[in-house]
């Protein structure tokens, strides 16, 4: 009994052995046979969408026949940059062909079409909501100070073909009252977090609010006092400066004429020069308050400024020097 167990044993040991080697064979004759697999490139489409800024060989076909670092050195050999949204690049099969020949793919079979057709994935932003964007944002920026707002447009925009993907507009005029009259208004549209094109939108904007308007002719140099002005409510389609609606301004006190006011016209900046109240030399109070505490002391001014300036000043009896604000014509202050 013994005997035969021993040969029972025998028989399937060469039994595994010999199913091992023929394994091992297989293997290594699948092996041979992938290695010398023919590499095959297809495009099954005449008309390619993309959305990389490069045309790669794998975004618009596919490798058989190879894998591994392989297959993606080859799928990353570019032919060369995207079109632009709502163009198009001819891409023929010599140059692909040519392409992989420089890059030492000599032996690789084509199964391309002659010429095939690359767009960028794309999207259109519609003249008309282009329009309305920017009329919102002039009413959001003047209905505020106005009695009423009319916003017209003059040209209708074509439609943007822009990269497909997340977009939005900046408008980059914040002074209102560069928004009204016959007005051209810049707006960046962004896509992806990065400006991609800058178009400009025109408009004619009319607008009723309250203005001082002069109530005589009022002569270059003059100082303006509130008999001159009255505040009316008037229909503005365009004006040079900013426009002054409040008799408290304070740049009424300290301003002269700098152009002549004919009457019944409206009052801006632009009519409007500070003269320069403190000179060099001049002997002035300087207020300075810390906190709560206000101390005043005579100050010999080192420069010269109009309101709201900062200038130098010296303290005559310590000759400690520090710069204030122009409050007035007799006044500096600090403010710590």
């Amino acid at each position: 009994m013994v005997k035969r167990t021993g040969q029972k044993g025998v028989k399937i040991s060469r039994l595994i052995l010999l199913l091992l080697v023929t394994v091992l064979l297989l293997v290594t004759l699948s092996a041979d046979i992938l290695a010398g697999e023919e590499i095959i490139y297809k495009i099954s489409r005449t008309e390619v969408i993309i959305s990389s800024p490069q045309i790669y060989l794998g975004d618009i076909g596919s490798f058989t026949g190879v894998s591994g670092q392989k297959l993606t050195e080859l799928n990353k050999i570019s032919l060369g940059r995207a079109p632009l949204p709502g163009y198009f690049r001819e891409i023929t099969r010599e140059l692909i062909s040519l392409i992989l020949k420089e890059k030492g793919f000599i032996d690789i079979k084509l199964m391309v079409p002659e010429v095939v057709i690359v767009k960028t994935s794309s999207r259109e932003i519609e003249g008309e909501k282009l329009l309305e964007e920017g009329r919102q944002f002039i009413l959001n920026k003047l209905a505020p100070r106005a009695e009423g707002v009319a916003i017209t447009p003059t040209i209708t925009p074509r439609n943007v073909v822009i990269p497909d993907g997340e977009y939005s507009l900046k408008f980059l005029e914040e002074d209102p009252d560069k928004l009204i009259g016959n007005i051209s208004l810049p707006i960046e549209i962004i896509v992806n977090g990065k400006v991609w094109r800058r178009i400009y939108l025109g408009y004619k904007v009319e607008l009723r609010m309250k203005v001082l308007v002069a109530t005589r002719n009022i002569k270059r140099g003059s100082n303006i006092c509130k008999e001159d002005l009255a505040l009316t409510t008037e229909k503005i389609t365009g004006v040079r400066g900013e426009i002054i609606n409040d008799f408290n301004d304070p740049r009424l006190s300290y301003s002269i004429v700098k152009i002549p006011l004919q009457k019944g016209e409206i009052l801006t900046t632009d009519h409007l020069e500070q003269p320069v109240v403190i000179h060099w030399g001049d002997i002035v109070e300087a207020e300075v308050i810390v906190r709560n505490v206000k101390v005043s002391t005579s100050v010999k001014a080192l420069g010269s400024g109009r309101v709201g300036d900062y200038v130098k000043v010296i303290n005559p009896e310590t000759g400690y020097e520090f710069k204030a604000r122009v409050i007035n014509s007799r006044l500096v202050r600090v403010v710590r």
